[in-house]
């Protein structure tokens, strides 16, 4: 039995096309792999460079806490140190306005005392 010759042709043309294909593929895999080698290394660069800066924020986080709790103990030794510094003045004020009024008080009773003492 003889193959024909147009059969060969066709199946030496689909042959070459077919060997064409398999070495573009093995070309487009291997610069695919080395495009993903490429994308690797600058995901491995990008996912340390934040696993620094979640560091940073997490340091500067604590020192925010920090700085809070530091910001509100001193309000509040401000608050009590003005609060007592308002109660210190509102009783000096209170024994003031008690000796004011015992002086006038007493200037009353001098001036009744005079003028009573002018009458007799």
């Amino acid at each position: 039995m003889d193959i024909p010759a147009p059969w060969l042709w066709v199946s030496g043309v689909f042959f070459a096309i077919a060997i064409l294909t398999n070495l573009v593929m093995i070309f487009v895999l291997i610069t695919l792999k080395n495009k993903m080698t490429e994308v690797s290394d600058k995901v491995g660069g990008l996912v340390s460079s934040l696993k620094e800066t979640g560091d940073k924020v997490a340091k500067l986080a604590g020192r925010i806490e920090e700085t809070t709790a530091s910001v509100k103990d001193k309000s509040e030794k401000v608050l009590v140190s003005a609060s007592t510094a308002v109660d210190t003045i509102t009783g000096r004020a209170g024994l003031i306005a008690a000796v004011l009024g015992t002086a006038m008080a007493l200037a009353r009773a001098r001036s009744s005392r005079a003028k009573k003492s002018k009458k007799d």
